[in-house]
């Protein structure tokens, strides 16, 4: 198992497939690598422009949530990691 004083936080990315080619790079090099996924948060209706009314709400359903993709692999691995990346 992994301490997590072991590894460091190497890259984020926002798009599914940057996520499945850093995971094909890192896997086929023999990379250790952990994969956090974080869920974006649902705005208050009451922050949106129309406050008072429903044109919050409406907005909130048409704007696409992405997902946020952070990799971490070992500090001894992250110069070569990083280096893998560069090259793709």
């Amino acid at each position: 198992m992994i301490m997590p004083w072991e590894k460091v936080k190497f890259c984020s990315v926002g798009d599914i497939k940057k996520k499945e080619r850093i995971q094909e790079l890192l896997a086929c090099s023999g990379i250790w690598y952990q994969l956090k996924t974080t869920l974006p948060s649902w705005p208050h209706p009451a922050d949106s422009a129309g406050i008072g009314t429903m044109a919050g709400v409406g907005n909130m359903r048409k704007t696409e949530q992405k997902n946020t993709y952070i990799f971490y692999v070992k500090k001894e691995d992250e110069e070569q990691a990083r280096n893998l990346i560069k090259e793709a």
